[in-house]
């Protein structure tokens, strides 16, 4: 028999439209897979790739997927529309902050659900699980867009879909997409909300520069961060949110700023990559709160 010459569509053909279109982040991924992406050039501490290594790419993968790291001014709203949290968390925001522009939906369903994209200012720091479960935010920082012409992982190809809600024929250009409302800018930047009422936090009672505790946080962060895959991050995480968490029951710490340098060590060992924004969240709340139950008591 013999053999197919049909091309597949793929990174080799669409990497070329999507930097004239002004995504200088686009980036090979797998045929049918979502992960993984170039070492590198996600996370906060990744680069934007050249163009010279985008055209390596495109001569070395010229069948794969594609995925977007999103520019500083653009942040994407990842809605799973089709599962009952993420509906009840978007009708919430929606109730609460008004309704969302149209705009570019990158997806490979077509029930809305997908990931929405909006310009927004390029400094604002973007407060991971404040969306509600269901709704995770990606930007230039945190995860990456598939798109098309990936094929999805369960079948079916990414497509874009036009603001008007029709199949597009084209990636949008950055400059197309519509702002981010202010409310919402706003809503998703701020500080993630803190624990419940029944844990004990008395802010005034942080003690400014409590040498031990700081000491502590930066070597749990420093060693939480060079954890390799396979050597139990989520665990260590937990415990390492434990012992935080019982300096800052005791108010030598931080909640806010402990929670937040754990989520960048996660981010910086692949945790977040391979669990998600919502179960990282988790793994280090659930051990700050067991911790703040128990403070430590240091002279």
């Amino acid at each position: 028999m013999a053999r197919s010459t049909v091309r597949r569509l793929g990174y080799g053909a669409a990497a070329p439209l999507y930097l004239a279109a002004g995504w200088v982040g686009v980036l090979p991924l797998p045929y049918g897979r979502k992960t993984p992406p170039p070492d590198g050039f996600t996370g906060r501490h990744g680069v934007d790739p050249t163009l010279v290594e985008v055209r390596a790419w495109v001569r070395r993968f010229p069948g794969g997927n594609v995925a977007l790291r999103l520019p500083p001014q653009v942040v994407g709203l990842d809605l799973d529309l089709y599962k009952p949290d993420g509906a009840a968390s978007y009708a919430a925001l929606v109730d609460e902050l008004g309704p969302l522009p149209a705009t570019w939906r990158s997806s490979a369903r077509d029930d809305q659900s997908g990931i929405r994209l909006f310009r927004a200012p390029a400094g604002v720091r973007w407060a991971e699980g404040r969306a509600g479960p269901g709704i995770e935010l990606i930007h230039h920082s945190h995860r990456y867009a598939v798109v098309w012409p990936s094929r999805h992982p369960d079948g079916g190809t990414y497509q874009w879909w036009h603001p008007a809600g029709r199949l597009a024929l084209r990636p949008p250009h950055v400059d197309e997409l519509p702002a981010l409302p202010p409310a919402w800018c706003q809503r998703l930047s701020q500080p993630p909300t803190p624990p419940p009422a029944t844990v004990d936090i008395h802010p005034a009672r942080v003690v400014a520069g409590h040498r031990y505790a700081e000491a502590c946080l930066t070597g749990a962060v420093a060693e939480l961060a060079a954890m390799r895959p396979g050597s139990g991050r989520n665990n260590a995480l937990n415990r390492k949110a434990y012992h935080l968490g019982g300096l800052v029951g005791a108010g030598l710490l931080d909640y806010a700023h402990v929670r937040a340098e754990l989520y960048k060590a996660a981010e910086a060992n692949g945790h977040v990559a391979k669990h998600g924004a919502r179960q990282t969240w988790a793994t280090i709340d659930s051990g700050l709160r067991a911790g703040m139950a128990k403070p430590r008591r240091i002279a």
